[in-house]
């Protein structure tokens, strides 16, 4: 999904709505690395535990 976005790419899915889906689930990402004392195998673990 995000490569066809940003690429420009053929995209049969509701591009609007699935582009500010992508947009909320990088913000609380960047916003998740942020958190003092969380280490990048702690990100990483979190996201992989929440299917990402």
């Amino acid at each position: 999904m995000r490569n066809s976005i940003v690429n420009g790419g053929e995209y049969k899915g509701n591009l609007v709505g699935d582009y500010i889906d992508l947009f909320d689930k990088v913000r609380r990402t960047i916003n998740s690395c942020n958190t003092a004392g969380q280490t990048k195998e702690q990100l990483f673990e979190q996201l992989n535990l929440a299917g990402f």
